[in-house]
């Protein structure tokens, strides 16, 4: 482990730490990165290989990357086998720079509060880079991750994958030059981002008031006229763990149709509208767990965003709306 620069230092004695325990080992994290402990969805293997990665999970819609403490730490815990450490299905969720990730633990420890002491250890080659120090609580050893360099080098391996998996299919696949690109409409629903072909999409409205429906579909939030025409509101927040949207003046509604029926969907934004190469799709399978999974017809990466790729059959053809809409 490198010896404690002064920033670090600083920051050591400024930060509360978020403190958990995991296979018997205390571990801890910034408190102000902290934005979620509880048991958020199951992890989902992929085949990508790296330590310390047990594989995704989803969170609010967001596929997210799951860690084991003990793995990339490097150190001795209760259980024989780190990477069968998976039993407690809890996570804690924290984010570095717009990036989240889930770490498992056992249980929550404590908050250590500010003026710790924590000291280097002088033996280097035994610790990962990923431990910033150890300090000493209720004389136990306590120790003390560095959650920007988890999250800088399993944001690099997670792009690194994406990319990989893009030049396989690519290299497997003859795709028609006329058909290699579609064109898409992206919008965001809190900070997830998506995305429907523009085949798919009939027009954008803004505006329009909502007929409420009760005893009802979580899903259908009721019902809007278009030029005479009642369509159908639908709501995918609960796929992605959100509550309800609260509709308002800049509430937008994208009108879509599939198989005869119209329905329109209503979101928090409509960004832009722009042509994507088929081969940057990656399937959902894996990377996207929980409910919203039914929907997705793909994943890709733009820049620091994960952009999900959604499906108007998938959703028109969603259990809890069958007994609502005509298909």
């Amino acid at each position: 482990m490198q010896e404690l620069t002064v920033k670090q230092d600083e920051q050591l004695s400024d930060i509360k730490q978020f403190c958990f325990v995991f296979c018997g080992t205390l571990f801890s994290i910034p408190l102000h990165c902290v934005i979620e402990v509880g048991e958020i969805g199951n992890t989902t293997p992929v085949p990508w290989k790296e330590k310390g990665f047990l594989g995704m999970t989803d969170y609010r819609g967001l596929p997210v990357p799951v860690i084991n403490p003990a793995l990339i730490s490097d150190i001795e815990t209760d259980k024989k086998n780190p990477n069968e450490q998976k039993e407690s299905g809890s996570l804690v969720i924290l984010e570095e720079d717009g990036f989240k990730i889930a770490i498992v633990l056992t249980k929550f420890y404590k908050i250590i509060p500010k003026s710790i002491n924590a000291q280097e250890n002088e033996e280097d080659d035994k610790y990962q880079k990923f431990i910033l120090a150890i300090t000493i609580v209720e004389d136990k050893p306590v120790i003390l991750l560095d959650t920007q360099k988890i999250a800088d080098h399993y944001k690099k391996f997670l792009k690194k994958q994406f990319s990989l998996q893009k030049q396989q299919l690519k290299s497997t696949q003859i795709i028609d030059s006329k058909e290699s690109f579609i064109k898409l409409l992206f919008f965001a629903l809190g900070e997830v981002h998506l995305c429907f072909p523009v085949a798919e999409v009939e027009e954008v409205l803004e505006n329009i008031a909502v007929s409420p429906l009760f005893k009802v579909a979580p899903m259908l939030r009721g019902l809007i006229n278009v030029r005479g025409k009642v369509i159908a509101c639908i709501d995918i927040s609960h796929f992605l763990g959100q509550t309800p949207r609260s509709f308002n003046e800049n509430t937008r509604f994208i009108l879509l149709q599939e198989g005869g029926v119209e329905v329109a969907i209503c979101v928090d934004s409509v960004s832009k509208m722009n042509e994507f190469e088929k081969i940057h799709f990656l399937p959902p399978e894996g990377l996207l767990t929980g409910e919203i999974g039914e929907l997705a017809s793909g994943v890709f990466q733009l820049g620091e965003a994960t952009y999900i790729l959604l499906s108007t059959k998938n959703i028109v053809q969603a259990k809890e709306l069958q007994e609502y809409l005509d298909t």
